[in-house]
């Protein structure tokens, strides 16, 4: 999205219903996808709606931004930062991501991954490691649905004849 539209569209976020609609259509998936690398797909749709309810609710404070989507970035994992230190401060704990991170980055899975090739591999992260769906991992990586369903089950495959 471009700079002076993008400002355009923040200005109007908190009295316009279809300004809000299209930065929330622009941004959200964007920073769920962006997020759920670091933090896992549950908290990064929590940061996600929290920061359009905020945005909304005008409890985010801004002039004019330069660099949109470097902006909404930042704000997103400065919110992340934030509600991860709260919640392990009241023992909430992510064990479920770490498990998961540490899961993959195993010499292990790693080997057995690396047998895939690069699309093949993210479908297969974004689709067991992340939680996405297949339509949108179709998406995030732009390729044609049936393609990545396609790729998804030969990676399958592929990994279960490694495995036996």
């Amino acid at each position: 999205m471009e700079t002076q539209k993008f400002n355009i569209l923040l200005k109007l976020v908190r009295y316009d219903e279809n300004a809000f609609e299209e930065l929330y259509q622009y941004y959200a998936r964007r920073i769920v996808f962006h997020l759920s690398a670091t933090y896992g797909r549950e908290l990064a749709e929590d940061i996600s709606h929290e920061f359009f309810m905020k945005l909304i609710t005008g409890q985010i404070e801004y002039k004019y931004i330069d660099k949109p989507t470097s902006w909404i970035y930042t704000c997103c994992e400065n919110m992340a930062k934030t509600r991860i230190r709260l919640d392990s401060k009241y023992g909430i704990l992510y064990d479920n991501l770490e498990y998961k991170e540490k899961l993959y980055e195993s010499i292990e899975v790693k080997n057995i991954l690396d047998t895939l090739d690069e699309l093949s591999k993210n479908i297969i992260f974004l689709y067991y490691w992340e939680g996405y769906n297949l339509e949108e991992i179709s998406e995030i990586v732009q390729i044609k649905y049936a393609t990545v369903r396609k790729r998804h089950s030969r990676a399958i495959a592929k990994l279960r004849k490694i495995l036996k």
